[in-house]
């Protein structure tokens, strides 16, 4: 049975047209807009071979340098606005990924003076590009506070085309119809029949079509002038399912008849590789503690921050090495057997993982592997010890395995070629220098883990977190 539209209508209008930027807005945001209008590129050529669209319009992209994202996601996921990644706004809504988005407008051509509908305002972020592309938009957003929220931020931003209603937008808005686009940005298992109709002959619609609970397939619906529509399936996607008359109703999914390669493109562009310790496992503190006292009985005397400072992340052979200039003599051939030794008891007794690490492995999407310059057996003990080893059973990568240790790019490359994925649709989480370097230069996204704050020589451009749970909007 048809549901009523709730009435509350919220315009959003003030005087300046278009928009700018806020008042808290600054160069580096817009060099950090710039970045990610890069990456978005990138991602339209990789996905070129699936959606026939190679380059986006011009357009498109100036208005993704406009438009300060940061504004429109929750204070405390600002400093992610700028990644080309979905962000959660709460009420379980999300801002969506803005390279999906600019295809979406790519897709339906959305021209200056269009009139514009689109399910889900969510935090009004689409809303604010498309009236910066001169659209006059319409936008229905089922969550009351979302809706409020929305319409009071773009009347602040001086976004004066947009208008917010507080409704289902399943039954679109017909009083202001019928619209040249659409943009349904919330998975439905059908093309709901009322926005078909408030479709304009000529007009263009896209929608992720499939399972609710499920991955969907991204579709252009288009009417001619008869009034006739067709669809062309584009690209799977994962959105989550459009609230309201949609419902959660299951059905069968719109068949793919795309591209083969297609169908690994979402999985390929969210894999996540692991550093182990002191990422996973709290077990820096544990191993240097060891370290320090095993060191003393041979005559070596160093502290616990200096072990951290110097040996974290860092490889055996190497370790010893210092450790015999600094003693100016060979260590005997028993050290590195007692050393580690030592370290499993240790383990055995006080090793727990990171707070948040089986959480966020959990939450994490798409394929996950661990990639570390510990020997596997290693590797296996401490995942093993704290409970983590099923989420990482068959994708353990060690740097023994390849005789190449971090900073060297070498180990998460391997760990990518495994797992199927190509580098650049990676995401490394590492909490160590040579891990984050290694990441870097593997050409792969990297999150680094400062629970002690930024090491002063990070690399420019990588994103970090003093809490693992800092990370979930970024991979889930």
């Amino acid at each position: 049975m048809k549901r009523s539209l709730l009435s509350l209508v919220l315009a959003a209008h003030v005087a300046a047209v278009g928009g700018c930027a806020t008042a808290n807005d600054s160069l580096e945001a817009a060099g950090q807009r710039a970045a990610m209008v890069a990456q978005i590129e990138e991602n339209a050529r990789e996905a070129q071979f699936a959606t026939g669209v190679g380059e986006l319009d011009p357009r498109i992209l100036d208005a993704l340098r406009s438009v300060p994202r940061h504004a429109f996601v929750p204070t405390e996921l600002e400093r992610f606005a700028y990644l080309d990644t979905p962000l959660p706004l709460g009420h379980g809504q999300s801002i969506s990924q803005p390279y999906l988005i600019a295809l979406m407008v790519q897709l339906t051509g959305v021209d200056s003076g269009d009139r514009v509908f689109e399910t889900g305002t969510g935090a009004g972020y689409v809303a604010a590009l498309l009236a910066t592309l001169g659209a006059d938009v319409y936008t229905a957003e089922l969550v009351e506070p979302l809706a409020r929220r929305a319409a009071e931020k773009l009347a602040t931003l001086g976004y004066d085309r947009v208008a917010v209603k507080f409704g289902d937008g399943y039954y679109g808005w017909p009083e202001k119809g019928p619209y040249d686009v659409i943009l349904v940005k919330e998975a439905v298992h059908h093309v709901p029949p009322p926005l078909l109709r408030q479709l304009k002959p000529g007009g263009r619609m896209v929608a992720p079509i499939g399972p609710l609970d499920g991955g969907q397939i991204l579709t252009l619906i288009t009417k001619d002038a008869t009034g006739v529509a067709k669809t062309r399936p584009v690209l799977p996607v994962r959105f989550t399912p459009l609230q309201g008359a949609s419902g959660f109703d299951l059905r069968v999914p719109v068949p793919w008849t795309g591209p083969k390669r297609a169908r690994v493109l979402q999985i390929a562009m969210k894999a996540t590789i692991f550093d182990c310790d002191g990422t996973l496992v709290d077990s820096e503190g544990l191993a240097n503690e060891v370290l320090v006292a095993v060191a003393a009985e041979y005559g070596l005397t160093l502290s616990l921050r200096e072990a951290l400072a110097r040996f974290r992340g860092g490889r055996m052979a190497d370790n010893v090495a210092w450790l015999e200039n600094r003693l100016g003599h060979s260590l005997p051939e028993d050290f590195v057997p007692k050393l580690r030794a030592r370290t499993r008891e240790a383990f055995r007794a006080r090793l727990r993982p990171i707070q948040g690490a089986a959480d966020l492995v959990r939450s994490t999407s798409g394929p996950i592997g661990v990639a570390s310059n510990g020997p596997p057996e290693k590797i296996r003990l401490t995942l093993s010890l704290t409970g983590l080893l099923p989420f990482f059973e068959g994708r353990i990568y060690s740097s023994y395995e390849i005789g190449s240790w971090k900073p060297d790019p070498d180990l998460f490359l391997h760990a990518a070629r495994a797992m199927g994925v190509r580098p650049e649709f990676c995401t490394v989480v590492d909490d160590s220098l040579p891990g984050i370097r290694a990441g870097v230069a593997a050409g792969m996204r990297v999150l680094a883990y400062q629970p002690e704050g930024n090491d002063p020589d990070l690399p420019p451009g990588v994103v970090s977190v003093e809490r693992l749970s800092d990370l979930m909007p970024l991979l889930a």
